[in-house]
């Protein structure tokens, strides 16, 4: 019988050890995973939209929505519908509209019914846009300049719109505000973005080349959004941070990587969009690859 014994723990050790090794290996295997670039960036995008600050909840929108139709992040921003901050809420509407995420059509209905009259306007336009008239009466009411529900509240708006937009300091603002979007898309940074181009007029420049070296795939282009990557500037940091995830370069998600850690949280959230972009969307085709020397 002892014999026997020995023989049959003999013949299970190996086995038993194999399952041991078979689970610490699916552990590493789960590790690998919480600890891939891809995850790290989506942990910041969604820290960014759960901040307390409204503000830091529109920018990582603006970073969620440069990511494309993903179902992950078009289900962050739809979550941002639903958000405290009227303004959040409407970012949310616009980069749904940029995007054309069908899908959220439901959604974007009620949005119509928001008490904020720039929200459901916004959603009235984006239904529009998708090729739904749901929001027709919320548009015959203000090309009549009037909103049935709540006409009181309409007019308000209406009235300091018109207001802002008589005032040559706005108007020159907004203009401002026109060629800082076109790295930042339609969920804007807003006042953020004017403070620094007041405060560094150099800036909305570096940023739109980064903007434009994004397209580039050539070494050149690549070593300038590197070294635009530590700008002093924030907004320029964040125009490279994009940049860096249109085309996949060498270096690209070592340098993400770090400005996952950046002080600005808006150069964060582009960051982490972009390291995404980069481990999801597909090669570039050949001939965009051949494009540039």
């Amino acid at each position: 019988m002892f014999v026997l014994v020995l023989l049959l723990s003999a013949a299970l050790h190996p086995l038993a050890q194999q399952n041991v090794d078979a689970s610490a290996a699916r552990v590493g295997q789960i590790a690998l995973v919480v600890n891939t670039p891809q995850e790290a960036a989506w942990s910041v995008l969604q820290k960014g939209i759960s901040e307390k600050k409204g503000s830091r909840r529109s920018e990582a929108i603006a970073a969620l929505s440069s990511i494309g139709s993903n179902q992950r992040s078009l289900g962050m921003i739809i979550s941002r519908l639903y958000d405290e901050d009227a303004a959040v809420r409407e970012k949310a509407v616009a980069a749904l509209d940029n995007l054309q995420a069908h899908s959220a059509i439901p959604q974007l209905r009620a949005a119509l019914h928001d008490p904020s009259p720039a929200v459901s306007f916004t959603a009235a336009k984006a239904l529009w846009d998708m090729g739904d008239p749901s929001g027709r009466e919320i548009l015959v009411g203000v090309l009549q300049s009037k909103r049935r529900g709540s006409p009181s509240a309409w007019q308000s708006q209406l009235q300091q719109t018109t207001e802002q937009l008589r005032s040559p300091l706005t108007l020159g603002l907004l203009g401002a505000q026109e060629a800082a979007g076109v790295f930042f898309g339609p969920a804007a940074l807003g006042v953020a973005v004017l403070g620094q181009m007041l405060r560094d007029h150099g800036a909305p420049e570096r940023a739109f080349c980064a903007e434009m070296l994004g397209l580039d795939p050539s070494p050149q282009a690549t070593g300038a959004l590197v070294k635009a990557a530590s700008d002093k500037n924030w907004m320029v940091r964040a125009s490279a941070a994009e940049g860096l995830g249109n085309v996949n370069r060498p270096r690209a998600t070592e340098v993400l990587q770090k400005l996952l850690d950046d002080s600005k949280p808006p150069v964060r959230y582009m960051a982490a969009a972009s390291l995404i972009r980069l481990h999801t969307a597909s090669p570039p085709p050949p001939a965009a690859q051949a494009g540039t020397r």
